[in-house]
Order: structure tokens, then sequence, then C-alpha cells
């Protein structure tokens, strides 16, 4: 227990014995008088004066409850410890204040926002402190500081807020709450506060802990959540492959109903000079994937926003996505092969023949060219979406550089083994691509390397490309293909197992498909000329559909999470940095101040067209659409905009914050309707009390007859 005004108790133990002094001051004192006429009467005045007495006490009691009552009303006690960080404060304190600035603090009600709420009580946190050295961080996707440590100009802290604002940007809590524990570590003052000004979402929230403050800092959980968290959200849009001049690509919309009722929505897709219009009915508290096929008729890069019509929920910012997809020509595919074109049946020649089926176009032309590796130089070779290469030779340090250049800016490349050749190019390729290529199997030369034929598929992967487009019955349709040639595997790691695809009987792979950068790269572990497996039905639809998929490379056609580093490879016709300019893509693009920087890579002059270009952005700006110009065209555009995430806007409660985020410290939690104190209505009760004491004096009086 506590008092609000503990110096009211100091003047009550001093009115407390005025009625004390007046009783025992007052109290009449008898002369005795020996009459003979009152001897027959001291009985009956003994009665009367014990019944006095007794009165006398009872009064004496109930007026020294009234003052006790009193006193204690204007003490205004409270029954539980307070706030752990109250408004005001003075004296050798360090205050670090954490105000949230992420997506969800734009949600609210009747035009409130929560960041408005924050922004309030971050100030009444500033303006009650004397004496106080504060420090305030916005927490984002980076925690920003107005100052690298607490300091004693609080009106420049206070400036700060004023002019802060919602960011598109998910909170990172652990990084706010690692650099408010470094202020506070530095800060050498006696007494040391943390006031936290946030909704608390769940999908932030969730992990946190305060594990890393100083020992003795007292936390202030201070909760600006409104009531209302029904929100419908676009989470998520993405096309399912690379879109292709004339052919159908399907994209994909996630929409949340983040309520507790089933919500009918209608979603605008506008990309391009296309327009569409899709309906469905979003579950409570699920989420739907809608589709849509579209028909590109140019090639580019193509951009544009999803957005939910008529939608009135607690957040409109996440009602539109913007979204970018470059739309390509017919695939070009290059053949590498020192087998003659004339040599049938050979491996190369079933693939040559399988392709040619594979990508068909409309108009007879093929888009297969052959090339043998030993008789024209890289530089000489035909642009190409996709390598394919069986029974190259060794490639000498020219070919291997090209592809690995060309792959890494999103090429595909699909690659034959069969010799022991093979895995020396696969070795020299693997240390060309660097840390963004990590094949989950080595292919082993020398003594390692044996005789294989007459081997059956053990293991395939039925629900993944390019397996799943035989259906439940991959297995069977599989069961007579025989496989000779290839060469044995040694795993490298066993958490990138799930990207080999096929194994064969004698536990090595057939077939594995990871990313190299932009690019993917897929190995087939099998001589076709020695197989079986070519003559089968099942060979065409295979390659086909693995052939898609690497020409889709590593598309990533969603949105960019604003406030998070982006970093892209630029494509081949990028020839200098200084030839490439940035503009926001749409007119409702924000206008950043910067937009990261162009820097080489894999060439020491730069120039080189074998050498790589990056775009790199810290500090992604948004949401909305940026591109990459040279020459007056889009070589590479990215969507920028908030996570999903945020778009939950479920919150931790009180219970939770103190017991389990704040385990082991003194924490306090407070909103913007609570005081310092919320236990502070005794004083109330204590007057009641204290005017029923009264009555009962005079009903003891009326009672005693007095």
């Amino acid at each position: 227990m506590a008092f609000l005004n503990p110096w009211a108790i100091a003047i009550g133990v001093l009115v407390v014995a005025a009625p004390l002094a007046v009783h025992f001051l007052t109290r009449p004192r008898p002369v005795e008088f020996p009459l003979s006429t009152i001897q027959l009467l001291q009985e009956v005045i003994q009665q009367r004066r014990a019944r006095s007495r007794l009165r006398d006490w009872l009064i004496l009691l109930l007026r020294i409850a009234a003052i006790c009552l009193l006193v204690a009303t204007f003490s205004r006690p409270y029954f539980d410890d307070g706030p752990a960080v109250a408004r005001t404060a003075e004296g050798d304190s360090a205050r670090v204040i954490v105000l949230d600035v992420s997506q969800s603090m734009a949600a609210g009600s009747g035009g409130a926002q929560r960041i408005a709420q924050g922004r309030a009580a971050a100030i009444e946190f500033l303006d009650g402190t004397r004496g106080v050295q504060a420090g305030v961080i916005f927490m984002g996707a980076k925690p920003r500081t107005v100052f690298d440590q607490i300091s004693p100009n609080l009106p420049s802290l206070r400036s700060a807020v004023e002019e802060v604002t919602v960011r598109p940007e998910q909170a990172n809590v652990h990084a706010a709450l690692e650099r408010a524990a470094g202020m506070l570590s530095e800060a050498n003052r006696e007494k040391r506060e943390l006031v936290i000004i946030s909704d608390f979402q769940r999908g932030s929230w969730g992990t946190a802990r305060l594990d890393g403050l100083p020992e003795g800092t007292d936390v202030q959980f201070h909760a600006v959540a409104s009531s209302v968290t029904h929100n419908v959200a676009i989470t998520q849009v993405r096309f399912a492959e690379q879109p292709i001049i004339g052919q159908p690509a399907q994209i994909e919309i996630d929409v949340a109903n983040f309520s507790d009722n089933d919500n009918d929505v209608s979603c605008q897709v506008a990309i391009d000079r296309l327009q569409h219009r899709l309906d469905a009915k979003v579950p409570a508290r699920g989420s739907r994937t809608l589709t849509h096929s579209l028909t590109f008729d140019r090639a580019g890069w193509k951009h544009g926003f999803v957005t939910l019509t008529a939608n009135l929920d607690a957040l409109s910012e996440d009602d539109a996505r913007p979204l970018t997809v470059e739309v390509r020509d017919t695939p070009n595919v290059v053949l590498l092969s020192r087998q003659s074109e004339s040599a049938a049946p050979s491996s190369s020649w079933f693939l040559e023949q399988a392709l040619s089926i594979t990508l068909a176009r409309s108009d007879g032309q093929s888009p297969l060219r052959r090339i043998h590796p030993m008789r024209m130089r890289p530089s000489k070779w035909p642009a190409a979406d996709l390598f394919v290469i069986d029974h190259p030779g060794a490639l000498d340090d020219e070919a291997v550089s090209f592809l690995a250049a060309n792959i890494r800016r999103g090429r595909g490349l699909l690659y034959v083994t069969s010799e022991l050749a093979d895995a020396m190019n696969l070795q020299r390729l693997s240390e060309a691509f660097g840390s963004g290529f990590q094949p989950p199997v080595q292919l082993l030369s020398g003594s390692a390397a044996r005789s294989r034929k007459d081997l059956f598929i053990s293991r395939v992967s039925g629900r993944q490309e390019p397996f799943r487009v035989l259906g439940s019955t991959v297995e069977a349709a599989l069961r007579p293909v025989r496989l000779g040639g290839g060469l044995p595997t040694q795993a490298m790691d066993e958490g990138l197992r799930d990207q080999v695809l096929a194994e064969l009987s004698d536990s090595s792979a057939l077939l594995y498909v990871t990313s190299a950068d932009a690019g993917k790269v897929g190995v087939l572990n099998a001589d076709l000329g020695e197989s079986n497996w070519p003559v089968q039905a099942t060979f065409v639809p295979i390659l086909g559909e693995l052939v898609q998929g690497l020409l889709r490379g590593g598309l990533d056609t969603g949105a960019v999470a604003c406030g998070d580093p982006l970093v892209r490879l630029l494509p081949a016709e990028v020839q200098s940095v200084e030839a490439s300019t940035f503009r926001p893509g749409t007119d409702a693009t924000p206008v950043p101040d910067e937009y990261g920087r162009l820097q080489t890579t894999g060439s020491a002059d730069g120039q080189s067209p074998q050498g790589g270009f990056v775009w790199a952005w810290e500090d992604p700006a948004g949401p909305g659409v940026y591109e990459v110009r040279q020459q007056n065209q889009t070589v590479m555009a990215v969507a920028t905009a908030a996570p999903g995430l945020e778009s939950d806007l479920q919150t931790l409660d009180e219970t939770v914050l103190k017991d389990r985020v704040g385990e082991g410290r003194r924490v306090g939690y407070s909103t913007p309707s609570s005081e310092d104190n919320e236990d502070d209505h005794w004083w109330t009760w204590l007057i009641v009390v204290c005017l029923l004491g009264l009555i009962s004096e005079i009903a003891m009086l009326r009672g005693f007859r007095v």
C-alpha cells in the first residue's frame, strides 16, 4: 500500500491528537461533599457514571476514526505498485522512449490513428521530466534515433516526436530493444527507465524479451491499440510463371481476412493496359488465393497495382499492393555438345528432339541452336534464355566465366552429366558462381567413378516440379525406366536434401535443381544414350516441365519489404554504371532521397560484359515501383510494399507483456485512458465511510439521550 500525498499523514497525526487532548483536558473533576441526603443515590450515580464512560469512549473512537478517514482521504491511498515509469520524473535519471512507427500504427477508427496516440504519449513522458536526460528511438524495420545517446536536449526530442510519421515497415522489436539497451548502458545515471509505446502486435512481439537491458531498469509498456482489429488485406501478389509474349501467365493474389466474420471482397487488377476484377469470399481468420490468367502482347517490364475496392476496415494502407514483372520474348535455347548432330541415337540427339517438341513455336521456327563449344568462342554464342549442356568435354575458362555471368543474371542452365569432365566443369562453374550457388550433392570423379547401368529410380518428389505433371501415377509411370552412365554423388549438406528431386537405386542423385543468384541450375545425372528413358512416354512432359522451371530462373515478382535491404543483379544489357538512371515507375510512387547504388561484380574494370552489375539499396522507400533505366529503356523494375504480417492487428494483452516479455523485471502497463495510478479511487470510499461515522456519532448521542 502507498500514498499519492504522504505529507497528509504527518498532518493527520497532529490532528488525531486533538480529540484526545480535548477529551482529557475537559473531563470534569468532581469535588466531594459528604451530604447525607445523597448517600441513598450513590448506587444510581455509580450506574450512570459507567454508562457515561462508555458513551464518552465510543464517541471518542468515532471522532478519532473520522479524523483518520479524512487524513487518509487527503493522502489518497492505492493498493498496487503503480506505474514502473511515471509520466513525471526528476533527478538523476536516464529515460529512453521507444515509439513504434511500423505500418500497423496507421490503423484506427473514426479517423484517429494509433500513431497519434503514440506521439501524444511520448510527448507526455518527455514533458514531465525535469533534470532528466532522455533518448527517443523510432522502431521500424531498423531502429532510428534522434541522438546516438541520451541527451538533455528535450525540446529537440519533442520536435522529432511531433514530426514522425508511420513507415510502411515491420517493427524489428529485437533491434530496437538492443539499441535501447545500448543507450541505457552508456548512461551514467542513478536510475534507468525504458518506456515502450506500441500497439504490441502478436506477430512482432511474440518472441520479444527484455534480457539485454541493464539490471535495475524500470520498464513501462504503454499500449495504444484500439479494440477495433477488423482488417482485410492483400498480403502478396506474384506470377506463378515467367510471362512470355502471347502465352497466358497466371497471377496469384493472396487476400487475408483478419476478422471474426466472413467477408466478400472485390479485387481490381491493373497492370500495363490490362484491367480485371476478381470477386471472392474470404473466411473469417483465413485467406484466399485469387488467380487469373493474363496474356501480354509486348515484351518488357510491366507494373501496376492490385486494389481492394470498397473495403472499409481499420487499416486502409494494405488495400493496395504494387507489382512488377518482366514479360519476355519467346525463349531461345542453346544446346552445347561436342557430339555430332548426325549421330543418332545419342544423348544430345534425344535432348534436341525433346526440346524441339517442348519449345515448338506457332510459326514453325525452332528456338533451339546447337553449338560445338570447341569451335566457337563464347563471345560469339547467340543470346540464350537457357543453356543446355550435354557431353561438352572440358570447358575452357572463357566458357565457364561466360556461362556463370549469364546464369547469375537470371538465365537457366540444364547440365546432363555423364563423363568425368562434367564433374570438373561443374566444380569450376560452382567456383565461378560464388556463394550464391549451393548444390546439394557433389559429383565424384577419379576412382569414385565406375560403370553404371540398369539403374532404376528409387525416390522421386512427386509433388514438385517437374514430376508433379504426372500426378498420382508418377511412381508407376517411372517404374519401367532404366538409366545408365552418369556419376556417383556425395551429399554436401543434409539441409539441402529437398533440392534433390529424384534418386537412383545406388543412392546417387538423378536430378537436382538449385539457384545461382537470379538464375536456376538443373543437373540431370545420366547418359541418355545409355538409358531407355528417352523412348518412354514420360520423358518429354517431364523435360518440358523442367525446362519451363529453369526458364523462370529465380523468378520473384513479389514486392520487396520496405525497409529491408534490396539487392538485385542487373541483366546482361547493362554495360556501364554511368549510363544507368533511376526513377519512380508510377505517379503514386513516392520519390526517395536516394536510390541506393550500382556496383560491379565479377569484373575488375567494371566494363566487361562478363562482369555483373548489382543494384544495392539499403533502405528502399515505398510503397511503389522503382526502375533502373538505360538508354531510355527499363532494364530492371522492383516493387516495394509493407510486409503482409503488419496487416494482422491482433495484440498481446497486459498479462503476457508483464509475465512473459517483462519476466523478472519491474514493469508497468498503461493505456491512453489510464492515469499514473489506476487504483486511485479508494479516497471516494473513505469519504463515504467518514460520513457514515459522523452519522453514527449523532445516532449514538441520540441513543444515549444526550
